[in-house]
């Protein structure tokens, strides 16, 4: 985490990378382990050892984070822009001494996200219970450290995260959402609509924060949240954006988003990819580099499965943060991404697959290719070859940046991004509506 105050600019931009195959894994296994062996109480010591702090500005509240790998974007941008100290644990930790708890194979029902903090199955309620008394146990432990003044997530209907939000609720802490899940396509609210309605779900915390107003339809009308309970803030991981594209930076890259599983595509990927190997393979390495940029490290092992050991040689894979990776592109392709809508902000030219199975109805799309504004700032490939054809040009000549300004207002239909403060601002604002005065709880 970042740890510079509000008055300062973030760090210089870091060069391209990791180039990592895996993020470094830290042996949370352990606590489960401990669980199992009945020492609850040790492996609620050991998360709570887990505990990362920044900068600490002692005249200001601590906001505790539950980080997951995008909103940790979010979370260093906040640290870095805002006056608030921000503490964070693993999202993950939290469910290694609960777990345990739930009777997953005696419920023979979907019992995770969202439909776990709705269910009231007897067995479900009574690992809750145990949950909740674990998680009072796990924020005391923390505040004996870190005085946080609220607990700040990612997402509203987190299954490990429920029994945090119960125990805000007994100890008085606001529960708060910055919800990094962002509905952009008519498939993705659905997917979201159809969850809420079987399962049932109610946000029972303090507040939620969007990225902007195509999301909030989705928790209204399902009775998932009231309109008084949601906020608009942006999203902060776009404020990186903010000193971004200086004419000095060069745009020496090629960068192919990855698109793979829960894109709703496969062969068209698959074509993608491929072709993108072909040329790295041939031209890669003469002033120009190409990067497939991969959510994670299985995402990675994926496409290396498709090139086979040699059809990799050219490529290089990012796992970690694009920003800087985007920054220096001259051409990006993506499908159906929240990372392909923040190119915009690039001065990339940005393709968009529109072959094979990527030929979808406009329901199905984050871009369409019947709307003439996304036509103005994508380019829609109609096969692999025109693909193949445009990285070849790229790989020669860098193409000319788009308008900003019409990219800037396309990237407005999704996002809330302000001109006059920052997104980081705007959430720290709607911390500040929730936090009491004097800083700690």
């Amino acid at each position: 985490m970042t740890t510079h105050s509000t008055a300062q600019r973030p760090e210089s931009r870091p060069a391209i990378g990791p180039w990592s195959r895996r993020p470094f894994i830290e042996p949370c296994g352990l606590a489960n382990l401990m669980c199992r062996a009945g020492m609850g109480g040790l492996a609620l010591r050991w998360t709570a050892s887990m505990v990362r702090a920044g900068k600490a500005v002692p005249e200001w509240p601590t906001v505790l984070c539950l980080r997951r790998s995008q909103f940790a974007r979010d979370i260093d941008q906040l640290a870095a822009r805002t006056r608030l100290n921000y503490v964070t644990v693993e999202s993950r930790y939290l469910s290694y001494f609960q777990k345990h708890h739930v009777p997953w194979e005696r419920l023979g029902f979907r019992c995770t996200q969202t439909f776990y903090p709705a269910s009231e199955h007897p067995l479900v309620q009574e690992a809750k219970r145990k949950n909740e008394r674990a998680a009072i146990r796990l924020l005391r432990l923390i505040r004996g450290r870190h005085r946080f003044s609220a607990v700040l997530t990612a997402q509203t209907d987190y299954w490990q995260e429920d029994s945090v939000r119960a125990a805000c609720g007994e100890l008085g802490v606001p529960f708060l959402v910055l919800s990094k899940e962002h509905y952009v396509s008519g498939h993705l609210r659905a997917n979201r609509m159809k969850d809420y309605a079987d399962s049932g779900f109610r946000f029972r915390g303090d507040g939620i924060a969007l990225f902007g107003e195509c999301t909030v339809e989705t928790l209204v009308s399902t009775g998932v949240a009231p309109r008084d309970r949601i906020w608009i803030t942006g999203a902060p991981r776009l404020d990186a954006w903010r000193e971004m594209g200086g004419s000095a930076t060069p745009r020496d890259t090629i960068t192919l988003l990855s698109f793979s599983k829960g894109y709703i595509v496969k062969d068209s990927y698959r074509d993608a990819l491929l072709t993108f190997a072909k040329v790295a393979n041939e031209l890669g390495g003469h002033g120009v580099r190409f990067v497939v940029k991969c959510k994670n490290g299985e995402d990675r092992e994926a496409a290396e499965k498709v090139l086979g050991e040699s059809g990799s040689r050219g490529l290089r894979f990012l796992v970690g943060n694009h920003v800087p990776l985007l920054d220096r592109s001259r051409l990006v392709m993506g499908f159906n991404s929240l990372a392909l809508l923040e190119s915009l902000l690039s001065r990339a030219h940005l393709a968009v697959p529109h072959w094979g199975d990527a030929v979808r109805k406009p329901h199905d799309l984050v871009v369409d290719p019947a709307d003439e504004g996304a036509r103005r700032v994508f380019e829609f490939l109609d096969s692999p070859a025109a693909w193949e054809a445009l990285l070849r040009r790229a790989a020669t000549e860098a193409p000319p940046p788009g308008d900003a300004g019409e990219r800037l207002a396309f990237l407005r239909r999704y996002f809330h991004y302000p001109s006059d403060t920052t997104c980081s601002a705007e959430v720290e604002a709607f911390l500040l509506r929730f936090i009491r005065p004097g800083g700690a709880s």
